[in-house]
């Protein structure tokens, strides 16, 4: 089985305005995130963007998706409405090549706001599905994190049993899933539930229609880029990042 790796990069955010064009040093949010992933090195990286604005501003040789007409809920929709709606992908100056993926390769989903991932983690990720054929869905958790408040996670004999924003730590989320390619395209036809709605995180709708999602623990992991804050923090440390 082979691995893609899939980066969902939308240009309009919150909190932060157009986050993923921001500087880090030299470059920006999105070609730091690009340039982690490729470094993991277990899979062609391709990037899945609604603008010319992120596309640009990603390292020159990013193998690109523009799916500019479709309306997702969430990072996991954008990229398997990408890959299923497109064959064939022409990056910049470099021969095309088919998508090609069977129902058990791997897809992992590495959030546009994660310029400080860590390769080896995404290693992790893939390494599990690999030698868990039967694994559908799983996650990155972390003991601990640079100390930013996000998403939690209850983990229990080694999967993920529910996400929470309020309440006691147990595990903290790293923006980084493995699917299944045909676990991929199931889960994004499902409605959303009650509870993804009212907490905002896709993986409850995962939960509440019964799949489950292994945990792939990582001892420390840095934040995503959410806030002006977030950004700071970034620039204080992306100076320490060595790129394989």
């Amino acid at each position: 089985m082979k691995t893609l790796i899939a980066i969902p990069a939308r240009l309009h955010s919150t909190r932060l305005s157009e986050k993923l064009t921001q500087k880090i040093d030299n470059n920006t949010v999105i070609w730091h995130t690009v340039q982690r992933a490729r470094a993991a090195d277990v899979g062609r990286v391709v990037l899945a963007t609604d603008s010319n604005k992120i596309s640009i501003q990603a390292p020159s040789e990013t193998f690109t998706i523009h799916d500019v007409d479709g309306e997702y809920n969430n990072g996991t929709e954008r990229i398997c409405g990408a890959l299923s709606r497109i064959k064939y992908i022409f990056p910049w100056n470099i021969n095309p090549f088919e998508i090609g993926l069977e129902p058990d390769d791997i897809v992992i989903n590495v959030q546009g706001d994660e310029p400080l991932i860590n390769p080896a983690h995404i290693q992790a990720l893939n390494r599990y599905m690999q030698r868990h054929p039967e694994a559908e869905i799983a996650t990155i958790v972390a003991s601990k994190t640079d100390g930013k408040e996000g998403v939690k996670i209850y983990v229990d004999n080694g999967l993920c049993k529910d996400f929470y924003r309020k309440g006691k730590l147990q595990y903290h989320h790293v923006g980084c899933y493995a699917y299944r390619y045909e676990t991929l395209q199931a889960i994004t036809q499902l409605p959303q539930t009650k509870r993804e709605k009212e907490e905002s995180l896709e993986q409850l709708r995962w939960l509440d229609n019964g799949y489950k999602i292994h945990a792939v623990v990582v001892p420390f992991a840095h934040r995503s880029i959410d806030t002006a804050q977030d950004l700071i923090y970034a620039r204080e440390v992306i100076s320490y990042i060595y790129y394989i």
